[in-house]
């Protein structure tokens, strides 16, 4: 018998395929119950003031309105404002940016302002006039952060392929630095304009670890990447996908249920061009490279 590797990573067991947690100690989420609910509730509603004013002035819908709402990460919401504003000049005639650009700058600013990359007046977004100036400071913060790579024996030793056959690969990275190494190595889809080397357009493959700490620390996010290995499952992607860049997929999957089971639920994902897809999408792209999930057996052999 040829052996095989679920996602699971388990060698020659044949058995239910599920996507679970990793990388994760969930001590974190004993800090909720100290939260003050009401408090929270009110800043919520303060801060989604200016985005329910674009939206009863139809100057915004309501599915863009649940998008930018999403779009901040933060408890008490307190970006949505300042995310609705520059969203506005998304829609504009030639647009100098677009909506998956702002998204990312913001979701990097984020996590700059969690792990103390900026303080004091460098927190305050409505500092920045405008998304330019964000993403300016951003990557001042990226240079700041960056750190010195690992050795190749350190990433290699913190990833698991979950998911190997003829047509598709899907591996986990648990730790930045396998990250960073399959960003430039596996999953390396583009040409850096500013190094000129190849990489990858994910956030947390990059050199600084704010990114990858702020989704497995803060937000208990384990990820998945996946690929196709043949030029057939590739053109397959494409035909379901005209208009994403689907050489590789970023799955995120987050704690649900019992944290002691470890259970985890695919909630969206990032094609090779740092694009988001939704977890329908998500599961139809495992499902075109043929990788079981949730109770399906695996049928693809190494």
């Amino acid at each position: 018998m040829p052996k095989r590797l679920t996602i699971t990573g388990r060698v020659d067991q044949p058995q239910k395929t599920k996507f679970n947690m990793k990388n994760k100690s969930i001590n974190g989420l004993m800090f909720e119950s100290y939260v003050n609910h009401n408090r929270a509730n009110l800043l919520v509603n303060e801060n989604k003031a200016q985005l329910k004013q674009m939206l009863a002035s139809n100057k915004i819908d309501q599915e863009e309105f649940n998008k930018i709402l999403s779009a901040d990460n933060t408890p008490n919401k307190k970006y949505v404002g300042w995310i609705g504003r520059q969203y506005l000049k998304t829609k504009e005639p030639n647009a100098k940016f677009d909506w998956d650009s702002l998204r990312n700058a913001v979701t990097e600013f984020i996590a700059m302002v969690n792990n103390n990359t900026f303080t004091g007046e460098e927190t305050n977004i409505e500092k920045y006039p405008d998304y330019e100036t964000l993403q300016k400071k951003v990557s001042e913060g990226n240079e700041k952060a960056a750190a010195a790579g690992p050795s190749k024996k350190e990433a290699a030793a913190d990833m698991e392929v979950d998911f190997n056959s003829k047509d598709a690969l899907v591996v986990s990275p648990l730790s930045h630095e396998a990250a960073r190494k399959l960003g430039l190595s596996e999953f390396a889809h583009r040409v850096n304009s500013e190094t000129g080397q190849k990489d990858c357009a994910w956030c947390i493959t990059y050199k600084n670890p704010t990114h990858w700490n702020d989704y497995t620390d803060n937000q208990l996010i384990t990820f998945y990447f996946a690929k196709p290995k043949t030029q057939e499952k590739l053109q397959e992607l494409q035909k379901a996908f005209p208009k994403r860049n689907v050489q590789s997929l970023a799955i995120l999957v987050s704690l649900v249920g019992d944290p002691d089971k470890e259970q985890g639920k695919i909630t969206s994902g990032y094609d090779a061009d740092d694009k988001q897809m939704n977890a329908a999408d998500v599961k139809k792209y495992l499902n075109i490279l043929g990788v079981p999930i949730d109770n399906e057996k695996a049928e693809k052999n190494v």
